[in-house]
């Protein structure tokens, strides 16, 4: 990642390049951890380097193993730069729309994965 450079980076080593700094932000960040969280990812992988495939659906779902939080998981939209949150077939990224997945089913991928998991 050192050799990064936005300025002649495509859209997708960009896209790639947002995913894997904020999935390290979310397992790495001190502050995150002293709030309570920790997280485990679940689900597809981080893109390994800025030239990977994309993979489109939810960028980062994380367990909190904090047996104390109320809060058990978190779901990440990554961007880059000035980058916004997008309408996709099932909504606008983040709504409830878009996290239940009506049209794309997306509901019962987490639900079998959490299955999975338990």
């Amino acid at each position: 990642m050192d050799n990064f450079d936005a300025k002649t980076a495509t859209n997708k080593q960009k896209g790639n390049y947002g995913e894997i700094k904020s999935s390290d932000n979310l397992l790495n960040n001190q502050s995150l951890k002293e709030a309570g969280f920790d997280l485990k990812p679940v689900g597809k992988s981080t893109p390994s380097g800025i030239n990977d495939k994309i993979v489109k659906g939810i960028d980062g779902l994380y367990e909190n193993t904090n047996a104390e939080s109320k809060i058990k998981y978190v779901i990440d939209e990554a961007k880059f730069g000035s980058s916004q949150l997008g309408k996709t077939k099932d909504g606008r990224q983040m709504s409830n729309d878009w996290l239940n997945g009506a049209k794309t089913k997306k509901i019962e991928y987490l639900k079998l994965l959490m299955e999975i998991r338990n």
